[in-house]
């Protein structure tokens, strides 16, 4: 009786460490996918932020093209603008009446 006894106790010992093995394998395989979700979860959040980065210097190359256009056109107006003046002082120096120079001097400069 004693061995039987004693190999109940071992057989159920087995049964329990058996189950103790399954527990931790599970375990890790929880902890292993638990990880996998943070790390995909972390990469799509990075990829947001990096996605939100290229829109806002996207955006700012817009803006800062639309400046430099702006300047461009405005730069090309102040020199319009030089060479009339410079026409009309070359008709005072020359000795035009300003009859003959108000045609000239109304035209505007978009």
């Amino acid at each position: 009786m004693a061995q039987q006894a004693k190999a109940e106790r071992d057989e159920f010992l087995k049964v329990i460490q058996k189950q103790k093995e399954q527990e931790d394998e599970e375990r890790q395989l929880d902890q292993q996918r638990h990880g996998a979700f943070r790390a995909h979860a972390q990469t799509i959040r990075d990829q947001i932020g990096m996605n939100s980065e290229t829109t806002k210097q996207h955006r700012l190359d817009y803006l800062e093209e639309g400046r430099k256009v702006r300047q461009r056109i405005e730069d090309e107006r102040l020199k319009v603008e030089r060479i009339k003046a410079q026409k009309l002082q070359g008709l005072v120096d020359v000795g035009i009446e300003g009859k003959y120079q108000a045609d000239l001097s109304k035209k505007r400069i978009l």
